[in-house]
């Protein structure tokens, strides 16, 4: 697990993204470092980089996902009370 808000961290993530890999790499990034995952990203020039080393970025965001799992978990936590 890195800490995007140490610097050895994000240049350690960033690195990583960066380099050809044989498998497909998966970063969760959750939902409070959003902003700052993707601000770093812009400022590092990441997307530039990894073209120039032929390597495919992809995201996809499963937030919407997460919430409706917490609104019904809520609801099934609410009903169980009554």
């Amino acid at each position: 697990m890195l800490d995007i808000d140490r610097v050895r961290d994000q240049v350690s993530l960033f690195d990583r993204l960066a380099a050809p890999a044989a498998e497909v790499q998966i970063v969760d990034v959750a939902t409070q470092a959003f902003r700052k995952f993707f601000d770093l990203m812009r400022e590092s020039d990441y997307v530039a980089e990894a073209r120039a080393r032929n390597v495919e970025t992809d995201f996809r965001s499963f937030a919407h996902r997460l919430e409706s799992g917490e609104r019904r978990g809520r609801k099934e936590s609410q009903h169980s009370r009554e």
